[in-house]
């Protein structure tokens, strides 16, 4: 067994003795979870179910820290299955919601999805210089991506690499590089 079939395991585990317990807080983080595991393993379908649960949880507890996780989860779906108004408007909501809570570890996953997103229909350069904003501004929290966002993030990356010249992706990393947060949303907003 790999470590993502354990991984599901020991969360399953997890998510059936919080229902037995009926907490809901420490349900919606085995959902979450197990929504990271499939995302990560390509079982969109699966970590939709997921995550649209965990998200309904959180919402009627009033959360929106963790809320704002599930709409960028949710995003990274949708861009999967090819839905990229919905993709942009999940990353868009899960922003507005980060920078309300003044989340910059948040903010960055956002722009790393917005990156992927803009990329893949075909703005790559715009992509370059949001992903590397996104990678300066989470190195400045001290943090390192999900797992399941970095496979996307790695994904994302080569993809932009492969599509355009050393010189332009090294121009375009530089750029983004020196944008600090503020220019960063403004730029994937075109705000």
């Amino acid at each position: 067994m790999g470590h993502l079939e354990k991984a599901r395991t020991y969360h399953e585990e997890a998510l059936a003795k919080a229902r037995s317990i009926d907490e809901n807080w420490l349900i919606s983080f085995a959902l979450n979870n197990l929504g990271e595991v499939a995302r990560t393993q390509g079982q969109f379908d699966l970590a939709r179910k997921y995550y649209e649960e965990c998200e309904e949880l959180l919402r009627a507890a009033g959360d929106k820290g963790d809320v704002a996780r599930f709409v960028h989860n949710l995003g990274y779906i949708a861009q999967h299955e090819e839905e990229f108004e919905l993709a942009e408007s999940q990353f868009r909501e899960s922003l507005t919601m980060f920078r309300r809570l003044g989340n910059r570890r948040g903010i960055a996953e956002c722009l790393a999805g917005l990156a992927g997103l803009k990329a893949q229909q075909g703005q790559i350069e715009r992509g370059a210089i949001l992903l590397s904003a996104a990678e300066s501004i989470l190195k400045i929290t001290g943090g390192a991506w999900w797992p399941a966002d970095r496979v996307e993030v790695e994904r994302n990356r080569e993809m932009m690499q492969s599509a355009l010249s050393a010189d332009g992706f090294a121009k375009a990393h530089k750029t983004g590089a020196t944008m600090n947060i503020d220019q960063a949303v403004a730029f994937a907003t075109n705000e």
